[in-house]
């Protein structure tokens, strides 16, 4: 597994590369798993094939065509914006060095490089007036909201380094205005270890019947089928964007941070990969995963019902 630096502490296996890498919804092309530092060929949802090291695809970054090392859509970057209640007035986009002719919620013009604004540069006419905009109490309000408990005492300005506790109890530092951009990076390094867990027992507990991992139909994957007519998928909370765990995730044009796609977009895409396997024969069931942490006997019987072990209730 891996630590908080990101540095690898043992020597994967193919078969957990290649389900950090399917979780992710990418395809792992190549056939083999040298070390963490080795090339592997990739195919993101979009079907842009691209070499990088492992080591690299697990700290998140994506594929150069799709995301920040290569030239973003102008869907994207026009989405990016609003969703920070600005417009974007320009009709193309050529890439992250070239300034941009964006207005403010207060109706100010002003030229600005995408890549700045990602950072968190805005308008400056109003960043001059509204420095001091927010108190203590609207930040601590705005993150509990989020279900992450604020354990600084003080806030002072935009500058000040907050330390929060998020919802799974990971302690993080982090700006105000980052936190409102970011999720908590040690939560999406977990999913793939929970979810290698929950397979583990299920097998157990199903061990008298046909069991596979990770099959395929038509381009769509089911992470456990039981006697080749069950086919179940454990969703990461983080990964598939679930809306009833964090606000963010229930906003249908919330754009996730590594995926580069919006939450209804995500929720489409595992929509159809229910369809599929439905329309192939199969029951099919999703595990979220904040459900497996706190409600696991639930969600052992609801498999169990599914696949008639036990009588419906």
């Amino acid at each position: 597994m891996s630590n908080p630096t990101g540095k690898s502490t043992k020597k994967f296996t193919y078969e957990f590369a290649k389900s950090i890498v399917e979780n992710a919804g990418y395809k792992l092309l190549s056939n083999e798993y040298i070390n963490t530092h080795s090339k592997m060929k990739f195919e993101c949802p979009k079907g842009h094939i691209y070499k990088t090291e492992f080591n690299h695809f697990k700290k998140g970054i994506r594929c150069p065509r799709c995301g920040g090392t290569g030239k973003l859509s102008y869907e994207y970057v026009k989405q990016f914006i609003e969703k920070e209640g600005y417009v974007l007035l320009d009709k193309e986009y050529k890439n992250n060095l070239t300034k941009i002719n964006l207005r403010c919620p207060k109706e100010h013009i002003f030229k600005i490089k995408f890549n700045h604004f990602k950072r968190g540069q805005r308008c400056k006419k109003c960043f001059k007036k509204n420095r001091i905009k927010y108190d203590y109490e609207y930040v601590k309000s705005y993150i509990e909201e989020y279900g992450y408990k604020l354990l600084s005492k003080e806030y002072i300005n935009y500058n000040t380094v907050l330390t929060m506790r998020c919802p799974n109890g990971h302690i993080r530092k982090t700006k105000f205005y980052e936190f409102k951009r970011y999720d908590c990076v040690y939560c999406s390094r977990l999913t793939s270890s929970i979810e290698e867990e929950f397979k583990s027992l299920i097998k157990q507990i199903f061990a008298k019947h046909c069991f596979l991992e990770n099959k395929r139909i038509e381009k769509r994957e089911a992470d456990i089928i039981i006697d080749n007519k069950f086919a179940i998928n454990f969703h990461g909370d983080y990964w598939h964007c679930n809306p009833n765990l964090n606000k963010k995730f229930s906003k249908p044009n919330y754009i996730h941070n590594t995926k580069r796609v919006t939450a209804k977009q995500i929720w489409k895409h595992d929509e159809i990969t229910k369809q599929i396997f439905e329309n192939n024969g199969f029951k099919y069931l999703v595990i979220w995963e904040n459900d497996w942490k706190t409600k696991r006997e639930f969600c052992i019987n609801e498999i169990q019902k599914l696949v008639g072990v036990l009588p419906p209730v």
